[in-house]
């Protein structure tokens, strides 16, 4: 029999005391999780975790030490705790797993001093080519420290990285947050699983179809997320696999550079179900490909691979899937080599250079909004896409 899950060991606790003791034992076990090969079952590790907390050590796994580290990692409080692996790992992948379900865990149960509370602490020492790689999980955005270069990762793999109010909310607290460290220097946006993101939640959309009033209030928490990867100082770069979709393009419009996969697919799909790209997609695509080639895009809701994309300036770099990272953390390189300074100062004169009616326009992609969200072909494109069948828009 397997020993109880977090949920099921805590739920019933609430004094202080034992909370504290459950929060100090998820960082002894993340400390100790660094430290085995972690082959057995999350739950047949909790019991050792604790036994060990108390007993002032790491736990340790059936299959071994890995010998990955010969110190404990430095605690930060509630800023959270530094995963100091090496970037490349095989154990990265685990430990981001459990590190979100500790930290969801401790989350839902409201504990006191939750290591996951959407803080991102700067990264502190040296180690390897690039630094330690440092971790904060959040329920549905994870940060990642890459010596100066901040991965910001779209964290809701089941169901796609739909962008849903909830994680739109944690992405702006982590931008926000990369933008006020000064140890980064380089934001990398990226989506965890099989896709980048394939947009906006249709949960959220089906919300908005039954009340339409509803669009300035939720366009605009969104659009200010959105325009903070835009507006920062730092150079900000999305890299896309798999499908970027809708509202995903527009968040990677917003950034500073776009590096994808070949195989990969973008578009701006937003007229298939009766609304156009309101988030920025409509302002700030014709900079980068021209009019001609951003009417074909948004109005025919057009999809395009990787090589097209670089092909007509959509994106910078295009690389194999199983180069991609290396495609990103090239051009990454490339920016830290410059002065941060007059990168920041030269993004902001390009950027008003660019699109120096963007305020206005933004203003216009809000009305025309409005009017798509009232329309009964916004209705229908929803209904459709739900039931999955090609919709019967009325002209209305």
């Amino acid at each position: 029999m397997s020993s109880p899950s977090l949920r099921e060991l805590y739920r019933p606790t609430h004094d202080e005391a034992s909370r504290h003791r459950f929060v100090g034992a998820l960082k002894n076990f993340a400390n100790g999780a660094l430290e085995t090969q972690l082959a057995a079952r999350y739950e047949s590790q909790l019991q050792p975790a604790f036994a060990a907390a108390h007993a002032g050590r790491a736990p340790a796994d059936r299959a071994g030490r890995v010998g990955l580290l010969q110190r404990p990692l430095r605690e930060h409080g509630p800023e959270g705790v530094q995963l100091r692996v090496q970037r490349g790992d095989p154990l990265q992948r685990r430990l981001d797993e459990l590190a979100r379900r500790d930290l969801a865990a401790a989350h839902e149960l409201g504990l006191p001093g939750d290591p996951g509370e959407g803080q991102v602490a700067p990264l502190g020492g040296a180690g390897g080519r690039h630094g330690p790689t440092r971790v904060v999980a959040m329920n549905l955005v994870v940060a990642e420290d890459r010596g100066a270069v901040r991965h910001v990762v779209l964290n809701r793999p089941e169901k796609r990285n739909a962008l849903n109010a909830a994680l739109i909310e944690e992405l702006g607290e982590a931008l926000r947050g990369a933008a006020g460290d000064d140890a980064v220097r380089v934001v990398v946006l990226r989506g965890e699983g099989a896709m980048f993101s394939s947009g906006m939640d249709l949960g959220d959309l089906g919300a908005l179809a039954a009340d339409p009033q509803r669009l300035p209030e939720w366009r605009a928490s969104i659009l200010a997320t959105w325009n903070l990867c835009e507006d920062m100082a730092k150079p900000t770069i999305a890299q896309l696999h798999g499908a970027c979709l809708g509202g995903a393009a527009e968040l990677a419009l917003a950034c500073d550079m776009r590096v994808m996969a070949a195989d990969a697919v973008i578009g701006l799909v937003e007229t298939r179900v009766g609304l156009i790209p309101d988030v920025g997609g409509c302002s700030r695509l014709p900079a980068l490909v021209g009019l001609g080639r951003a009417k074909e895009l948004i109005m025919a809701s057009k999809l395009i691979d990787g090589s097209e994309a670089e092909r007509i300036g959509l994106v910078n770099r295009v690389a194999p899937a199983d180069g991609l990272d290396a495609a990103t953390e090239q051009l990454a390189g490339e920016l830290l080599a410059c002065a941060p300074v007059a990168v920041g100062l030269a993004k902001g004169v390009l950027n008003a250079a660019g699109r120096p009616a963007l305020a206005g326009t933004l203003e216009q992609e809000l009305a025309a909004q409005q009017l798509c969200a009232e329309s009964a072909d916004f209705r229908e494109g929803t209904e459709a896409f739900q039931q999955r069948r090609a919709p019967q828009f009325s002209r209305r």
